[in-house]
């Protein structure tokens, strides 16, 4: 991954006022359990404008709230290459960490960050041994247990505790070739010359479907389709998909346009409240 440039992103100030948002979740959302789980996803990594490190943003699925953990560049970049789909001619850590799940016959019931202490997030894997075995809880840094969800479809789920006390920051993005958000079933990225080809998407702005599931999946959206706006509102980033997404309360709808071949197309996608609603892509 490139070094993140962000003076090259000021065109996307706007995005700055994301976490903001998001955090303005009406009153009986804030009311978390500190020692409940609650059922969360990844939705992108970018940087924090004003430590210069590189952050990953984790959504609370029922309440919305979107929690910021800082991570290290390495760990960025593993969580980036699954995001993007990038699978590596040799297996790095975390890609072999996950081939060694599946081979023992292993199984990760989920992964958890389950608190907070002086700004460290903490966070453990609760790992299946065999069928019908028991339930072990390995100590893992977030980063990590993050990557290797990614790679085995494991479900994320993080503590009250942790919703409640996400810390204020500035989010910016990478770059625009670099970008890749996750939201509502889709995973969007920026098209390149060569998927513009591949796809035949001419030199229309937008941004493309790179994988599919769920919600979106369900509405007949598919990969290779050019998202061109949300509502009424043109999208040119991932970034900005992110930005107009990311204040819409669950169990409210919005509409995707879309171009397929073409043609222009619009998908009413329901924003998942509950757990059943999100699929692992």
């Amino acid at each position: 991954m490139k070094r993140y440039r962000p003076a090259a992103l000021l065109g996307l100030a706007s995005i700055l006022l994301l976490y903001a948002l998001l955090r303005d979740a009406p009153a009986n959302q804030n009311d978390f359990d500190p020692e409940e789980l609650y059922a969360a996803e990844i939705s992108t990594v970018g940087m924090d404008q004003i430590t210069g490190a590189p952050v990953v943003l984790v959504r609370a699925i029922e309440s919305g709230r979107v929690v910021p953990i800082w991570i290290g560049i390495s760990e960025a970049q593993a969580i980036a290459r699954a995001l993007h789909g990038i699978e590596p001619p040799r297996p790095m850590t975390h890609d072999l960490m996950a081939a060694l799940m599946r081979a023992g016959g292993n199984e990760i019931e989920q992964i958890a960050v389950y608190d907070i202490r002086e700004g460290t997030y903490y966070g453990a894997i609760h790992l299946k041994r065999g069928e019908e075995g028991e339930i072990m809880k390995i100590d893992s840094r977030p980063s990590d247990a993050l990557a290797l969800a990614l790679r085995l479809d494991t479900p994320i789920r993080l503590a009250g505790k942790v919703i409640d006390e996400a810390r204020d920051f500035q989010f910016v993005p990478p770059e625009e070739s670099e970008q890749v958000v996750r939201v509502l079933g889709m995973t969007a990225v920026y098209p390149s010359e060569e998927r513009r080809e591949q796809f035949n998407l001419g030199d229309r702005d937008g941004i493309l479907v790179s994988d599919v599931t769920g919600v979106a999946a369900e509405k007949g959206i598919q990969a290779g389709d050019l998202i061109v706006k949300v509502g009424e509102t043109p999208v040119r980033t991932p970034a900005e998909l992110l930005n107009l997404t990311g204040e819409l309360r669950p169990g409210t709808e919005v509409a995707i346009t879309y171009v397929r071949n073409d043609e222009e197309n619009t998908a009413t996608l329901r924003v998942p409240d509950k757990e059943e609603d999100v699929v692992p892509i």
